[in-house]
């Protein structure tokens, strides 16, 4: 049997500093004190269900059981956590704003240890105060990493067709320095074309195939990707690249469809010869032999014309001819062809030009 007590200002119970805290909180509005048994219990002015005399309890019980009513937790959150929800809401924007800027490519980290770049932040946010080493800059760039990587990682994993990629090896003028970049291309689900740098591997050894197909290998393991699902890769016509992605390992072949796919694999390989950089090294030797001649001029340059063409083996060809002065349309000069890719379709160095164009 219970009973219930007088909560009210006058009862003595009101005397201690427990009870006037009590009564200060809202979740006690919604239950009445009674005596049950000798023992003080709380009773809800809902379901008339006894509780302990903690406020956990009470507060566990409301949001489960009376949903549908005014929760007196979120109005302890709103009154008395409002201001310090609010700062950290503020400071993890700022956070995440600044991991973005640290990752802008060239923009130097020490910039922000000058003191006129922290008295900007501490006149434009003064509850925030950035990092005073170096060490802590590079392990917000670090953590920007590692969630960006999750979000690619993620991304391709969804992807339903075959990708391609681009490879390319740059070393220092000093030649003791050497990187591999691999980017990724494919179509999303809309039919958008698009590009991901997957990263960077140093080659400390010698830059052979086998290195260099290794090492590519080791990048796309970073993602969960394989060479053996990549549609084709482009390269330049460096011998190592070449015998990095042209030669057909077993392991590459399904062995249930060896004959289909070895006939596929020997009539379109793998790589791919990439159309700007053949281009660009034609252009170069053009430029370098008319260069050594005595006739050629810097200022005759607006008169050079160079054209793309299709031969009679349906070889993609280089033109370059100079016609007569600037603005007239009359007279040629000496014609030069230089032969592309002889060893690719037209076709092929075509649909590459596309796809270059697109990324433009």
């Amino acid at each position: 049997m219970s009973r219930k007590l007088d909560v009210s200002a006058d009862s003595p119970s009101q005397g201690s500093k427990s009870a006037k805290k009590r009564k200060r909180d809202p979740i006690w509005e919604s239950f009445t004190e009674v005596e049950e048994n000798g023992e003080i219990k709380m009773e809800c002015s809902q379901c008339h269900e006894k509780f302990s005399k903690y406020k956990t309890v009470l507060m566990r019980h409301w949001e489960k059981k009376h949903q549908d009513k005014d929760q007196p937790r979120k109005q302890i959150r709103s009154t008395g956590a409002k201001d310090s929800i609010e700062p950290k809401e503020k400071y993890k924007k700022i956070q995440k704003a600044l991991s973005a800027v640290l990752s802008i490519p060239s923009l130097p980290i020490h910039i922000f240890m000058h003191p006129l770049v922290r008295k900007l932040f501490q006149v434009m946010s003064p509850s925030f105060e950035l990092p005073k080493s170096f060490a802590s800059f590079k392990r917000i760039l670090q953590e920007q990493f590692l969630s960006l990587q999750e979000d690619i990682k993620d991304n391709l994993s969804k992807m339903q067709q075959r990708y391609s990629l681009t490879c390319d090896v740059w070393t220092d003028s000093g030649m003791k320095n050497a990187y591999l970049g691999v980017t990724l291309h494919y179509a999303d689900v809309t039919g958008t074309l698009r590009r991901i740098f997957l990263g960077f591997q140093q080659l400390n050894d010698s830059h052979t195939g086998a290195l260099v197909r290794r090492e590519t290998e080791k990048i796309l393991c970073n993602y969960g990707l394989s060479l053996t699902n990549a549609f084709k890769v482009v390269t330049d016509a460096g011998s190592n690249m070449v015998k990095a992605f042209n030669e057909i390992r077993m392991s590459d072949i399904d062995p249930n469809q060896y004959e289909v796919e070895f006939l596929l694999r020997s009539a379109f390989p793998l790589r791919l010869g990439c159309f700007a950089h053949a281009l660009q090294l034609v252009i170069m030797q053009i430029f370098k032999e008319y260069w050594q001649n005595w006739q050629f001029k810097l200022a005759d340059c607006q008169n050079w014309q160079f054209k793309l063409v299709t031969g009679k083996t349906g070889k993609l060809a280089l033109v370059v001819g100079k016609t007569g002065k600037a603005g007239s349309d009359t007279g040629t000069g000496t014609f030069t062809t230089a032969s592309l890719a002889a060893s690719a379709s037209f076709a092929s160095l075509a649909t590459t030009s596309v796809r270059y164009q697109c990324q433009l």
